[in-house]
């Protein structure tokens, strides 16, 4: 059966514009391309109408349409470097069925020699067409960074819209670089000649297959996978962590789901970056090649961008029992609490530490500020090891563990990190908030709006990463590796997909800071008992250490309370632990204790000097520039 319908070609009329928004909710659109001479060419888009509606098969797109007209003088041929600074034309196609379809759009070549056009309100003959390989189109997407260059008659844009869902792109075309004199728009003679391009976009659709239903419905930004990252799942029957189907369709070898219910709730999106020596074999691997934890040296779950409300009443439950945070996921350009904007850029998630940080030679010494980081290139940061059943690493301040974070990204580091695609760095505290809000939402430990679990606890007094025992259990209880049933039970999914060490373990540094009375982070208590940043102690003088880095780096905070990141609003939850930065102890730590029984936990949060001690340690984040 031919699933497919093919929508009939629209014409659309614009006029020079550098941006302009097309509210096109379908989009077949007719492109002519007409050269004058030898250096002059138009590129029109001609429309008839306003709105029209279409159906194909079970899909109907609507479109709408501006009325003026857009021509783009002097298209000659480009290269795509020059070409990617043309007019920038945007469209929106939109789902308004009731069904979940598969879409494609391409743009097609229909030009035929001696066939009239309108261009500039005149009818044109033919002379010349040019084909589909001389046509370069830039395409992205409302989700996407950077542009992708495609070739005029392939397709450009698939994907799958939800009921009722719409997907904006933008769109820039150009003739290449490469077409030849042949498409000028005169003779060697110099007799004129009307060259043209007549192309126009059409959009294939048809109702999913059961096959082609994709894992994750839940609406939840795609994970942004970096260069030499590799995203696994988990094969509980061998019990080994397998390379994974980025197209998250492949039931046999899934990625991530990020559903509230059904077979794969709580399958949170997981990467591994592996040993240098190893890379190549795992980035070449077949889906489902079994990934040895030997070579596995960093663990990463993906943080989908999402928009919370403010908890209140505790959510239809109570202090010690509270209901589910209300999580929204959004698009990349949609409001979301602040955890996904850093710095200047809206982020559409990030990556974070599955496990407390740890190191493969330095994590069992005992040498304070071991680490030896006090800038972004820092050699150690090479050791880092982010998996279970390793010792977490401490005895380190919070600008040691900060800088190695930083330093995970300089060139030639053992984790294949590219410093232009990934911003490394340490657990904001919103970040951490950010986390604590998915835990307690239906994306997470709850079932419903209303019943929820308590994250379990790494009650393990050796610091042992990825141990699990039940919630409020002292350190003397009976505990699990990660891969047991107690060890997943104190994950943020309850499943061996979420992030681990989030109560209990060791302590955890967060990059939230104190102001001092001039708006500035503070560094700590004494001169001897200090983060390491320079800044403000609490007898008023400074410390002169390492300088704060960019602000995108820390949460700062003014007075002895503050609604967000999982501080006042969930105070007390579980009966975690809460108490807010002084000045003595301007910096923030996360989650409590491995012997902390009742008072540790997601929503746990104390004060800290930011000093070396044996009993905290930190986590790491992947941000994508």
């Amino acid at each position: 059966m031919n699933f497919f319908k093919k929508f009939e070609k629209l014409k659309v009329k614009y006029k020079t514009n550098k941006k302009r928004i097309l509210s096109i909710t379908v989009t077949t659109v007719g492109i002519a391309c007409l050269l004058i001479g030898s250096s002059m060419a138009y590129l029109l888009f001609e429309a008839s109408g306003t709105t029209q509606t279409i159906s194909a098969g079970t899909l109907q797109l609507s479109y709408t349409n501006e009325s003026e007209a857009i021509i783009l003088n002097n298209a000659v041929p480009q290269s795509d470097e020059q070409g990617l600074n043309n007019n920038v034309y945007s469209i929106t196609l939109t789902n308004t069925s009731t069904i979940k379809s598969y879409y494609e759009l391409s743009l097609n070549n229909n030009c035929t020699v001696g066939n009239s056009y309108t261009v500039n309100g005149s009818s044109v003959t033919a002379n010349v067409c040019i084909p589909n390989n001389y046509i370069k189109v830039a395409v992205k997407t409302s989700n996407d960074e950077d542009y992708t260059i495609k070739n005029g008659g392939n397709v450009i844009l698939k994907g799958y819209l939800e009921a009722k869902e719409n997907i904006s792109f933008e769109m820039i075309i150009w003739l290449t670089e490469e077409t030849p004199n042949d498409y000028q728009g005169q003779t060697e003679t110099g007799t004129p000649r009307n060259v043209i391009y007549n192309g126009n976009f059409k959009i294939y659709t048809r109702q999913l297959l059961d096959s082609e239903k994709p894992i994750d419905e839940s609406g939840a930004n795609k994970p942004v996978l970096a260069s030499n990252m590799i995203p696994v799942y988990y094969d509980e029957t061998n019990s080994v962590w397998k390379k994974a189907n980025t197209n998250n369709i492949d039931k046999n070898n899934p990625w991530y789901s990020y559903n509230s219910t059904g077979e794969y709730k709580g399958m949170w999106a997981n990467a591994v970056t592996v040993t240098s020596s190893s890379r190549s074999k795992y980035l070449n691997a077949s889906i489902g090649t079994a990934i040895s934890m030997n070579d596995i040296t960093t663990m990463w779950v993906w943080i989908p961008r999402f928009n919370a409300v403010t908890p209140s009443n505790y959510n239809g439950g109570t202090k010690n029992n509270p209901g589910a945070i209300d999580v929204t996921f959004v698009k990349q350009n949609e409001t979301a609490i602040d955890a996904f904007t850093f710095g200047d850029k809206q982020l559409s998630g990030f990556w974070y530490g599955k496990f407390e940080m740890g190191h493969a030679t330095l994590a069992s010494s005992k040498t304070a500020n071991n680490l030896g980081c006090t800038n972004e290139t820092c050699s150690n940061a090479n050791g880092i090891i982010i998996k279970p059943n390793v010792k977490s690493l401490q005895y380190n301040n919070i600008s040691n563990f900060f800088f190695a974070s930083r330093s995970m990204e300089q060139a030639g580091n053992s984790f294949g990190f590219v410093s232009t695609e990934v911003d490394t760095h340490m657990s904001k505290n919103n970040e951490w908030g950010a986390v604590a809000y998915l835990t307690q939402s239906i994306y997470g430990r709850c079932t419903s709006s209303t019943t929820c679990t308590e994250i379990g606890i790494n009650n393990n007094s050796n610091y042992i990463t990825g141990y699990g025992a039940p919630a409020g259990s002292s350190d003397s209880v009976t505990n699990g590796a990660y891969n047991t049933t107690l060890g997943k039970g104190a994950t943020t999914t309850e499943t061996i997909y979420g992030i681990y060490d989030m109560s209990g373990g060791a302590w955890e540094y967060v990059m939230g800071v104190l102001a001092d009375t001039n708006g500035n982070p503070r560094s700590g208590d004494t001169i001897s008992s200090n983060s390491g940043f320079t800044g403000m102690l609490n007898d008023g003088t400074t410390y002169t250490g390492v300088s704060f880095p960019d602000s995108k780096y820390y949460n700062l905070y003014t007075g002895s309370s503050y609604t967000g990141h999982a501080l006042t609003e969930t105070q007390n939850w579980y009966s975690d632990f809460a108490n807010f930065v002084v000045t003595s102890s301007p910096l923030f730590s996360r989650g409590g204790g491995y012997s902390g029984s009742t008072y540790v936990g997601v929503f746990y949060f104390s004060n800290s000097n930011g000093f070396s001690y044996s009993s905290i340690s930190s986590r790491l984040v992947i941000s994508n520039k």
